[in-house]
């Protein structure tokens, strides 16, 4: 059953804001074509599958103190609006780590080290699936 359509502007590029129009459903958290950019305007990530998608290298990317993956608040609140999952990180062996929106609002720290604002999701809160290790259902990954 269909919720609402909207037609909004995602994220910045050139100047420009990028409009995208956007369907939710009641059962679908999935969007089309949809790219989320830095303060920089540099692509950090891509919707796929109702989950934010983002490669990360854990030494440059992953905090030390608190241990945390962070993501901009603003991203976090274009996520909410569109009915996503959550946030999928692939680090450079392969690892996934996953997060639901709602354990950033429950557990996330706002923080501002020079990078705009962010919501760090301590490690903890993190479902982390090692490359090659098989999942709970038998899968291959």
């Amino acid at each position: 059953m269909l919720r609402k359509s909207e037609t909004r502007p995602v994220a910045a590029t050139g100047g420009r804001a990028k409009t995208v129009t956007t369907v939710v459903s009641g059962q679908s958290h999935s969007t089309t074509n949809q790219t989320f950019y830095n303060a920089r305007r540099q692509v950090v990530g891509t919707m796929k599958d109702g989950w934010l998608t983002k490669r990360v290298d854990s030494s440059r990317h992953q905090l030390l103190k608190p241990p945390a993956w962070c993501i901009d608040r603003e991203h976090l609140e274009q996520l909410e609006e569109i009915g996503a999952f959550g946030v999928l990180l692939v680090d450079e062996h392969g690892t996934e780590w996953r997060a639901m929106v709602a354990d950033f609002r429950q557990y996330g720290i706002p923080i501002d080290r020079g990078h705009g604002v962010q919501v760090a999701l301590p490690l903890a809160r993190w479902r982390k699936k090692v490359a090659g290790q098989l999942s709970l259902f038998g899968e291959v990954a």
